[in-house]
Formats: structure tokens, sequence, C-alpha cells
């Protein structure tokens, strides 16, 4: 709402293995963007797999809300319970089933998203970044006042500053 943030948006190439066993070659393209507030909880998001039904069978749990098609799509991870419900808030919900990156995740005042591998296009790169723009639209103004403006010493962290 009215506050400046960074944006790095690209395409990350990376070889699995050593130099001797020179397994395959992965990429994807991912945005990260500033928080518009300072050190939050860290909170991931991404969408739910196989492997997260069968941690649930055996006791592992994610954060459930309302709306029980959020839950069965969404993963919700976060140590801090009540800042995963003030920032998933129903109009949050929508925004997310409407359109939402399949990973999602905020760490220090940043947050990152990603679908996974492939690399995107610029109207793909375009979209994210507008998504990640509604996203924080959508974050309840008392969250943006209890967390106050990113650090300054992070702020500089895309540009290599920190």
């Amino acid at each position: 709402a009215g506050r400046r943030c960074r944006v790095q948006m690209g395409d990350y190439r990376y070889r699995e293995g050593d130099a001797e066993s020179r397994g395959p070659t992965r990429e994807f393209s991912y945005l990260v963007m500033q928080q518009p507030c300072g050190l939050t909880p860290d909170l991931g998001i991404r969408e739910t797999g196989l492997l997260d039904v069968l941690a649930e069978v055996v006791g592992s749990e994610d954060i459930d809300f309302e709306s029980a098609a959020f839950s069965r799509r969404f993963h919700v991870s976060c140590a801090s319970r009540s800042f995963a419900y003030a920032v998933i808030t129903p109009p949050m919900m929508e925004h997310m089933l409407a359109r939402a990156p399949r990973y999602m995740s905020s760490g220090r005042c940043w947050w990152l998203c990603y679908e996974g591998e492939g690399l995107w296009n610029a109207a793909r790169f375009e979209r994210h970044f507008r998504w990640t723009l509604g996203f924080f639209e959508r974050w309840p103004a008392y969250l943006l006042e209890e967390y106050g403006p990113p650090p300054a010493k992070l702020a500089g962290f895309l540009a290599g500053e920190v």
C-alpha cells in the first residue's frame, strides 16, 4: 500500500552430482520480492503433494484453514500459527486458489515464488509479479504496522549491498 520494495526475477540453472558423476542439469525461474514490512516468521506455502498426504497419515501436520478447498490444495507451514492465520485470510485464500505459484516461502524479509522445474516466458514473469503484488495488497494493515518497515541493512540484499 504505497510502499516501495525490491524485486528480482530470473532463471537458475544447476547441475546435480559432483564433477565425476555429472548429473542432469536442472533449471527453473523464480521471483524474489522484498516484503512490505520487517522481519516476519518464516512462512512456507506449497501445493499439496503425495508426500504431504502420506506425512499427515503418520501424524505430521500442516496448518489447516476454514476453507476445505484451500487446505486440500495447499500445505502451509509456519512456526507461528497466528502469523499464518493473520496472512491467510478468506480474501487471501480466494486470491491463492485463483492462480498461485506452486511454491512460495518467506525468509527474513523476502518472499520467494517459483513453480518447480521449467523456465518462464516474459508473460509468466509478469503474471507472477502481479500475483505477488496482489498477495501483499491483501496483507492486513495491522501486520504492516506490527512488523514495521524492512530493516535498512536487509533492504540492500538484492543489490549486493549486504
